[in-house]
């Protein structure tokens, strides 16, 4: 029997998005959760600039490398979270963490 592990990567990721005090989720995503488009049009410019420093793209990329080698059950929350890479808010960064 083979068996696969990134315990060291998955802790490294949760350590550089500074989720080490974090309680671990019996699933990826709230089940009930819909994320929609942001409309950057109606955030102000300080909402905008405050956004765009959140390293979403960062995250859902480390979790799509995640999900394609070692954590398939992820797999479909990765995928919704990834639509939103260039339209992302703050309850897209929550539900990524």
């Amino acid at each position: 029997m083979v068996m696969l592990s990134q315990t060291a990567l998955i802790d490294k990721i949760v350590v550089q998005f500074g989720q080490k005090n974090a309680s671990p989720a019996s699933v990826p995503m709230d089940p009930g959760l819909k994320l929609r488009r942001a409309d950057y049009k109606k955030l102000s410019h300080e909402e905008l600039e405050q956004i765009t420093k959140l390293p979403y793209r960062s995250l859902v990329g480390c979790l799509l490398y995640l999900s394609i080698s070692t954590c398939p059950d992820i797999t479909h929350s990765v995928q919704q979270l990834s639509q939103f890479l260039d339209c992302y808010t703050y309850a897209h960064w929550n539900a990524a963490l």
